[in-house]
């Protein structure tokens, strides 16, 4: 087993910053991030949201049809490269690993998915979108952009996802499984997400302390981080 394992580039998505150098300013700073959801017509809902970026910037191949959840792990992905130096994973192909880690995936593609099947049935669902609704959609892409063939696994373990998934990166890099890997978690906000929050709390004896974004309650907000 390996003796030390090294972190060579960090990718920060958040609603700090895109990057590390503007996530480590404002964090020190104290600014906290959260601002009105974009998304929300009824009364500002404070979440923590990446802030408006052009895709363009980040992609090494062309893209059609892109969950929102896999935008922000492509820009991560490319952040990290950046911050350390690299065009790619300084290894042989079969020796790349990526270890991604969700809660809830491409949850708004899956759940637009199923209402045009539902709505329309099943003929004029577009394979294409059912293609972007995985757990393991960002991470697929990846693999492809960053030509990563060794390696590979996506999990999902609730709010602790993203770690686990570093922790898991760090320990093939330690076993040996492989020379370099790109790991961390990715999850994107969306109005089933909020709703899936907000909903069973409805009937609680005080609600309005758990709505998210309220005095008290939680706050919600997506991100990436490699």
């Amino acid at each position: 087993m390996a003796e030390r394992v090294a972190i060579t580039g960090l990718g920060v998505v958040s609603a700090l910053g895109l990057g590390y150098e503007p996530f480590a300013e404002n964090l020190a700073a104290g600014v906290s991030g959260l601002a009105p959801w974009s998304g929300s017509e009824a009364e500002p809902l404070l979440v923590g949201e990446v802030e408006p970026y052009d895709l363009r910037d980040y992609l090494v191949a062309e893209k059609g049809y892109l969950d929102r959840t896999s935008e922000l792990a492509l820009i991560a992905a490319q952040l990290c490269l950046r911050h350390a130096g690299l065009e790619a994973l300084p290894a042989a192909r079969e020796r790349r690993g990526l270890v991604v880690g969700t809660q809830f995936g491409c949850m708004a593609t899956a759940t637009h998915y199923c209402q045009r099947v539902r709505k329309r049935g099943p003929r004029f669902a577009t394979p294409l979108v059912f293609s972007q609704s995985f757990l393991n959609t960002p991470a697929s892409l990846l693999s492809i952009d960053y030509d990563l063939a060794g390696y590979h696994t996506t999990l999902t373990s609730g709010p602790e996802s993203g770690r686990q998934a570093f922790e898991l990166g760090v320990l093939a890099l330690a076993l040996g499984q492989a020379d370099a890997v790109l790991a961390g978690g990715v999850d994107a906000l969306s109005a089933e997400l909020i709703a899936g929050y907000d909903a069973p709390l409805a009937t609680g004896d005080d609600p309005e302390a758990y709505v998210p974004g309220a005095a008290g309650g939680t706050a919600l907000g997506e991100g990436a981080a490699l």
